[in-house]
């Protein structure tokens, strides 16, 4: 086993049960995960954008389910 599972190990036992079920729910998910852009970042196209875009969007989506974020204030900088 290596230093980081070992790591790991030692920390998820002393979790609560439920925290272990959204550490796994989160490992899971990660495997599950595209590999992140898809694209030269150079240059990328219209289309490219907009489908990274949709999978940053989709990915926040599955993270925060059912969260209603759109009453935030609104931060400089940011449109």
């Amino acid at each position: 086993m290596t230093a980081e599972l070992e790591e790991l190990n030692r920390l998820l036992a002393e979790f609560p049960p439920a925290q272990v079920r959204r550490v796994l729910d989160y490992v899971r998910a990660l495997k599950l995960s595209p590999p992140g852009l898809d694209y030269d970042t150079d240059d990328p196209t219209e289309d490219e954008l907009r489908r990274e875009s949709n999978r940053t969007m989709q990915r926040f989506e599955d993270e925060h389910p059912g969260e209603d974020w759109s009453g935030q204030p609104y931060t400089p900088g940011y449109k």
